[in-house]
This record gives C-alpha cells, sequence and structure tokens, in this order.
C-alpha cells in the first residue's frame, strides 16, 4: 500500500520494543488503532496522521514511511501473514483504500487512532527505563 494520503507508518525495531511502547501507552487490545506486525522483520508499524515525522528524527531504531513509501499491508479480510500481521485492524475495513481496478492502494484510506505524541511520549519512557535497567 502507499504511504501519503494524510497517513504515515512509524515503524519501530525490534518488535519486542514497538510492544513495551504499546503496553506502556496502555493501548487497548483491541481493533481500531491500524497496528501491524513484521515478524520477519522483527518490527511494529503503527498508522499515524501525517505531518510529524520530525519527532522521530535521530531515534534510532524508529523510521517513517511518508509520501511514496510503500508498505506491506494484509489483503481487505485478512489477518495477514508473518511478514504482515494486523495486532489492530484499522477502524473501518481497508476494503476502500485498496482502490478500484488499476487503482493505487493507498494509507490515506486507513484509519489512524494512535496519538503520534502519545507514541513518541511511551517510546521515550520505554527507553530510559531500558537504560537505567542496563545501567544497573
Amino acid at each position: 500500500m502507499r504511504c501519503g494520503g494524510g497517513r504515515d507508518a512509524v515503524v519501530i525495531s525490534p518488535l519486542q520494543r514497538g510492544l513495551a511502547v504499546l503496553d506502556a501507552m496502555g493501548l487497548p487490545v483491541e481493533d481500531g488503532y491500524s497496528v501491524l506486525a513484521d515478524r520477519v522483520r522483527q518490527e511494529l508499524v503503527v498508522v499515524v496522521e501525517d505531518g510529524w515525522s520530525h519527532l522521530w528524527e535521530e531515534v534510532p531504531g524508529v523510521r517513517v514511511l511518508a509520501v511514496d513509501a510503500w508498505l506491506l499491508v494484509p489483503v481487505p479480510g485478512g489477518d495477514g501473514a508473518v511478514v504482515a500481521a494486523w495486532l489492530s485492524r484499522p477502524e473501518q475495513d481497508v476494503e476502500a483504500a485498496w482502490g478500484g481496478r488499476g487503482e493505487v492502494p493507498a494509507l490515506g484510506g486507513v484509519s489512524a487512532a494512535v496519538d503520534v505524541r502519545a507514541l513518541r511520549a511511551a517510546l521515550a519512557e520505554v527507553d530510559r527505563t531500558a537504560a537505567e535497567v542496563a545501567a544497573s
């Protein structure tokens, strides 16, 4: 799926770190948040509103997929596979985001329910805690 259209994808590695961030946020384990796991690359992918990529500059283990980047997502109606599995499906079915025949599937049609600032703050807390544990 092509990124853009008002949506970015924040990719956090390793996956376990990303899962710890979701726990720190208290994100419910239910659909509606547009969160993916790539178990092969060990990455967590969170679909967020665009315009916040500056929050992630110089953050190790994080990259932002923005306009014209591509993101592997499960086909409509599917849970996915080892390289792209929904941990929390989008609020609406992604079928509309896939477009019609001949159209390029676009991430802009996928809901972005995770607050990017809260995600960044939770990541900072997880990293701070990990550094404290490593230092002791």
